[in-house]
């Protein structure tokens, strides 16, 4: 009975440190993604000249064609998606032998979900309408800006989209949140999901980084009252892409203004 006692509370311990752990090294590979491309392309030897070819230079020069891109939006969609999304998931099932839903992923009621989905969403559109008018965020958003022209791009984008918001939710407030709640109790977990959540939006203007720390306190305790991810998941998903719409919307009206500016000043 000693022995059982002894590896059970070893188990406990066991668990947080590991969740946080897992959780620290996949938020550093997101931060340093770009450097993770080129280490892809050291080691799968992508290049007929052969790895131990490939300069510095040119290294440092596909990271910079791939900065602000088209290409490197989805392909941080991908890895958010792989890395956050799906990796979670595997050790959950073969590490922890636990079921899905003990780390929010099951689905309670749909009517709640639902019910919470819609409130969100209905809550953040004005924010989302005011924000959208920001030049500063209109530089930004939608952040594949081919989708400004065409409506496939931004049907693709919107797709990709809501994978990477799956990932976010499903790591930050999915595997890291209800992993330790049990463990350190639900406002401690709030508060680790809310600073990993913050973290991964420094590089954001302010006023999308202040909204990080309040959804990232806001959203992780609606997660631990509904006992699951799945309405802020769907909710934050529409926010995005409305975030993207709206802002897509102001600069097409914009440009129409500026051509019929500039067809004007023709006459």
């Amino acid at each position: 009975m000693g022995d059982k006692m002894k590896h059970l509370q070893m188990y406990k311990n066991f668990v947080p440190l590991l969740v946080i752990a897992v959780t620290v090294l996949l938020t550093v590979l997101y931060m340093y993604r770009k450097k993770l491309f080129v280490f892809f392309i050291y080691i799968c030897g992508i290049f007929k000249s052969g790895v131990k070819n490939i300069e510095k230079d040119r290294c440092k020069d596909w990271i910079k064609k791939l900065g602000g891109s088209s290409i490197d939006v989805y392909y941080k969609r991908g890895l958010v998606f792989t890395l956050f999304g799906i990796l979670p998931i595997l050790m959950i099932k073969y590490i922890f032998k636990q079921p899905l839903r003990n780390f929010g992923y099951g689905l309670k009621s749909i009517k709640s979900t639902i019910v919470i989905t819609l409130l969100l969403y209905a809550v953040s559109l004005p924010v989302i309408l005011i924000a959208s008018r920001s030049w500063k965020l209109q530089n930004i958003y939608p952040e594949v800006r081919e989708s400004i022209e065409s409506k496939l791009s931004f049907l693709f984008s919107a797709i990709s989209y809501i994978l990477f918001y799956f990932g976010y939710e499903a790591l930050y407030r999915g595997f890291l949140l209800f992993g330790l709640r049990e463990y350190l109790g639900e406002w401690t977990a709030i508060i680790i999901s809310m600073c990993f959540a913050s973290v991964s939006h420094l590089n954001t203007p302010g006023s999308v980084f202040l909204a990080s720390v309040i959804t990232g306190i806001l959203f992780p305790w609606i997660n631990l009252k509904a006992g699951s991810l799945w309405p802020v998941f769907l909710a934050h998903s529409g926010i995005g892409v409305s975030m993207d719409f709206f802002c897509l919307k102001r600069l097409r009206i914009l440009g129409t203004q500026e051509g019929e500016r500039a067809r004007s000043s023709q006459y």
